[in-house]
Order: C-alpha cells, then sequence, then structure tokens
C-alpha cells in the first residue's frame, strides 16, 4: 500500500503562470525549490491535485516532474448540499472527503498527507477521525510549502507506507 497525498497549488507551490497566446493556454513555472519538494513528494506515494488551478496549470506542473510522476485531480465541486460534520471553514473539506470515499478498496492509500493554505478547524476535526492516518499540512500563504513541511511529510509517510 501507499500513501495518498493531496496538494493544492495557490498558497502552497505558487507556480509564475502566464498565458500562452499562439497555444492559447496557461503555463506554469515552478521555483526551483519548489519543483525540488514536488518531485520529493511524489516520490512518497500518489499524488492529487486538490486545487481549483486551472487543469493547464496542473497539467504544466505536473510535466515538468517528469520521471513518469503521475498525478491525479480531485474533483471539487463548489455547491454540495449542506452535510453534517462539513461546517464549511474548509471549502474544498466535502469534496476531498467525498473523492477519498470513492477509493477503490484494492486502491486504499495506507496514509493521508493534505496539503493546503485554507485548512480550517473542521478539516483537523476530519484528519483526527479519519483511517488511514491522515496529516494535515497548512502552508502559510506569503511562503508557500517549506523543506520542513517536506520533511514532516517524509517521517509521516515512512511510519504509514514504508518503501
Amino acid at each position: 500500500m501507499t500513501a495518498l497525498i493531496l496538494v493544492d497549488v495557490d498558497g502552497v507551490l505558487d507556480p509564475v503562470v502566464a498565458l500562452d497566446l499562439v497555444e492559447q493556454r496557461f503555463t506554469a513555472r515552478l521555483t526551483p525549490d519548489r519543483l525540488q519538494h514536488l518531485e520529493r513528494i511524489t516520490e512518497l506515494g500518489r499524488v492529487a491535485w486538490a486545487s481549483t488551478a486551472h487543469l493547464d496549470v496542473t497539467t504544466a506542473m505536473s510535466d515538468s516532474v517528469g520521471s513518469g510522476a503521475r498525478f491525479e485531480r480531485v474533483t471539487l465541486v463548489d455547491r454540495l448540499p449542506a452535510q453534517e460534520g462539513f461546517p464549511g471553514e474548509t471549502p474544498k473539506l466535502q469534496s476531498v472527503a467525498r473523492w477519498i470515499e470513492r477509493i477503490d478498496a484494492d486502491e486504499r492509500p495506507t496514509c493521508i498527507v493534505w496539503i493546503d493554505d485554507v485548512l480550517g478547524r473542521d478539516a483537523f476535526l476530519w484528519a483526527e477521525s479519519m483511517t488511514p492516518p491522515t496529516l494535515l499540512i497548512r502552508t502559510d500563504p506569503d511562503h508557500g510549502l517549506l523543506a520542513d513541511h517536506v520533511d514532516r511529510i517524509e517521517q509521516f509517510t515512512s511510519r504509514w507506507a514504508p518503501a
């Protein structure tokens, strides 16, 4: 089994995004340190984008990692019906929880990591109640993903999803 790592884009990786007028699509470029962080994360398990970033942006970032890394994408729904346990502090929580619940039994992760800059108290309560063990990394949007965060993720996944 393996770890599942959910990654937001804005406030976490903060790519330099531009519109390619010739190709009519967005391009994204990560700083060298953020690219290195993303590469380290892809070595730890399955990675899924949990982001509202445009598909062109996440595709460009996925392509920049190379080495055959495969990225999935969490389906984020704007207006899910209200449900107990989802008070709305964390806008993506209900979509993320629903996406994880729908993972096939034979592909269930041994642990989950969610990296986002918008994680409220409701997300931390949800993570505490989760099986498998779940680690939330809330980044400061002014600084994004740091090496210390990736170190914590490596420690967590090595405990719950050893290579």
